[in-house]
């Protein structure tokens, strides 16, 4: 992966609060750093016990402290200009407009 370089990347964050620093430093430098995504989606922040129709919710506070993961990842986005974009809900979000184009 250390020449691959994403668009888009889909990155869970279940319990990166509950990690040490060493750990989170090395997650997020194997991921962000090293793919250099011009958007990151965090996945695995919501409560999957909630209906599917309701809005997101967090996990519960004792499972993760998941502003302070979404903290985390903002930080380290921001300082190599990566947009975090928090889906919260059934919504979609177009990842490529070339893909648009050949669905039609």
């Amino acid at each position: 992966m250390q020449h691959l370089e994403v668009d888009t990347l889909f990155l869970g964050i279940a319990q990166l609060s509950r990690q040490s620093d060493a750990y989170r430093q090395q997650y997020l430098a194997e991921t962000l750093n090293l793919l250099k995504p011009k958007v990151v989606i965090p996945v695995h922040w919501d409560d999957f016990f909630q209906p599917l129709n309701q809005p997101l919710q967090f996990l519960p506070r004792l499972a993760d402290d998941t502003p302070k993961s979404l903290q985390l990842l903002i930080q380290a986005a921001e300082t190599q200009g990566t947009k975090v974009v928090l889906l919260s809900g059934p919504q979609s979000y177009l990842l490529n407009s070339a893909f648009a184009s050949q669905s039609d």
